[in-house]
């Protein structure tokens, strides 16, 4: 099993590393943690670390896979020291947007966002269009970020599934419906998969939710259990429906698995579907 950690121009080695730690969420920017010793900073040549550095980790065997990011967090502690930072999602987080658009597919949107205030910087060609067109939406004093999780709330494929979007290492935009991509792989119960807790989500369901706009509103469900949510860039009742409508869906009751595994290199990867087979029960 390889691992190779770049940080700027220098390759540093993993023999003065303690820790690598890749955190991965949707609708996120995926973040690291890297715990160096003493002598990774004394065996580069700049001899010290700096903020706004680009770091690089491949791991795995064979063809590896990629990890690119940025330096944001620098914390010295005795002989150690914590590098952090955040994927090529920051991208998105240090581009405001405003730009205003009627009767558009919503992953049209994000990439016309990224042509207009990311050329050449972000692109799209992995990016799938939905079966959701919005009536009107307004992302005005929004980080790109922002913009994209309030977009892709609206989206579906044509059976309903929900879609999702993250940055590759190339800073490569993917949008795809959630199940959309089958990893072919099973983790099985004390080989791949060695804890696990099953979470109902019921303190955070709703049964209506309803969306004011400005001089607007829309709802969506039935029930007593409502959510209220304001969004002043929503300009038509048809626009407020369509997010009330993909915030039900979000806020309805349902289990949640949180899970301990240990993957190889070449195991799934964020988005994709996986079976799992724990005892006593089978999920996909």
């Amino acid at each position: 099993y390889n691992v190779t950690l770049t940080v700027g121009d220098d390759v540093v080695s993993v023999f003065d590393i303690s820790e690598i730690v890749i955190r991965e969420e949707f609708t996120k920017a995926r973040q690291f943690e890297i715990i160096a010793l003493d002598e990774a900073a004394l065996r580069r040549p700049s001899d010290v670390w700096t903020l706004g550095e680009v770091v690089q980790i491949e791991y795995g065997y064979g063809v590896p896979k990629r990890f690119v990011g940025r330096l944001e967090g620098i914390d010295k502690r005795g002989a150690l020291t914590f590098l952090t930072g955040r994927d090529v999602s920051y991208e998105t987080l240090d581009r405001p947007v405003d730009k205003e658009y009627t009767d558009t597919e919503a992953v049209a949107i994000m990439k016309d966002l990224i042509d207009t205030y990311a050329a050449g910087v972000l692109t799209h060609t992995n990016a799938a269009a939905s079966a959701s067109t919005i009536g009107s939406i307004y992302p005005s004093r929004l980080t790109m970020m922002d913009a994209f999780n309030k977009i892709i709330g609206y989206a579906e494929s044509v059976d309903g599934d929900d879609f999702i979007w993250y940055l590759d290492a190339d800073k490569d935009l993917h949008t795809f419906a959630e199940g959309d991509l089958d990893s072919g792989r099973e983790l099985e119960w004390m080989i791949e998969v060695f804890d696990y807790r099953r979470i109902r989500d019921s303190w955070r369901a709703y049964d209506k939710v309803t969306v004011y706009g400005s001089d607007s509103s829309g709802s969506a469900g039935m029930g007593s259990r409502e959510r209220i949510i304001i969004d002043e860039f929503l300009s038509t009742d048809v626009a407020c429906s369509q997010r009330a409508a993909a915030e039900l869906k979000k806020y309805n009751a349902r289990d949640v698995y949180a899970l301990t595994c240990i993957l190889a290199s070449d195991g799934p990867v964020l988005g994709e579907r996986v079976f799992l087979t724990l005892e006593p029960e089978e999920i996909e």
